[in-house]
C-alpha cells in the first residue's frame, strides 16, 4: 500500500502473504490471536496468527476490519458489542480458511470491556434484544471460554478504532507484533 506523507513523501507499507515458509509445518504450532475495541467513532477487530517453534515465536497479521460507528448514536457497550462481532466472524472465517492447510491448536479473542465479556459468557440471563441478537450470533460463531480481558493500552484493534494516520501505523510496534 502506497501512502503519500505530508511532505509528498511517498512510504510503502508492505503486507506479507505468506505465513509461513517452513518446509515441515508438523514442527509449528499455530494459533490465532484476535482483538476487539470500540470508540464513539469506530469499531475495529484484527486477527494475528501466531507460529511457535522449539526455537522462536513468530507473529503475523492476517486481517483486520474496522467500520464506522452508526449514526444513530450508541452507547460505547454497544458498540463494543458490535466490535466483538465483527471480531467473532473475522476470526471464524479466517479458522476455517487456514484449517484447510494449517491445524490451528488454539484461538483466544480479547476485548477491553468488561460489559462484553459478561455478557457473552453469562449464560442464564436474557438482556434486551439488541444486545440478545448479537451475543446469540458470537456464541454461535465461537466458544464462550475462547473470550478474555485485554488492558486498552495493550489492545492492538484500539489503534483502528481510533483513527491512526497511515505513518503511525506502518511504524507501530503494538499493530504488527
Amino acid at each position: 500500500m502506497k501512502l503519500i506523507s505530508e511532505l509528498g513523501q511517498v512510504n510503502v507499507i508492505q503486507i506479507p502473504r505468506c505465513v509461513t515458509s517452513e518446509p515441515d509445518t508438523k514442527e509449528l504450532v499455530y494459533e490465532l490471536k484476535a482483538f476487539g475495541d470500540a470508540s464513539s467513532s469506530a469499531y475495529a477487530a484484527v486477527v494475528y496468527l501466531v507460529i511457535k517453534s522449539r526455537i522462536s515465536t513468530h507473529v503475523q497479521l492476517i486481517a483486520s476490519k474496522a467500520r464506522v460507528a452508526p449514526l444513530k448514536q450508541q452507547t460505547i457497550p454497544r458498540l463494543e458489542l458490535l466490535a466483538a462481532l465483527i471480531l467473532a466472524r473475522l476470526t471464524a472465517r479466517i479458522k476455517t480458511a487456514l484449517e484447510q492447510c494449517l491445524v490451528i491448536s488454539c484461538v483466544c479473542c480479547w476485548t477491553d470491556s468488561k460489559n462484553v465479556l459478561y455478557w457473552i459468557k453469562r449464560k442464564d440471563k436474557e438482556w434486551k434484544q439488541f444486545v440478545n441478537h448479537r451475543v446469540a450470533e458470537i456464541r454461535q460463531l465461537l466458544p464462550t471460554d475462547i473470550w478474555a480481558h485485554v488492558p486498552g493500552v495493550e489492545n492492538p484493534a484500539d489503534l483502528a478504532s481510533r483513527g491512526v494516520n497511515p505513518l503511525s501505523l506502518a511504524s507501530s510496534a503494538l499493530w504488527w507484533n
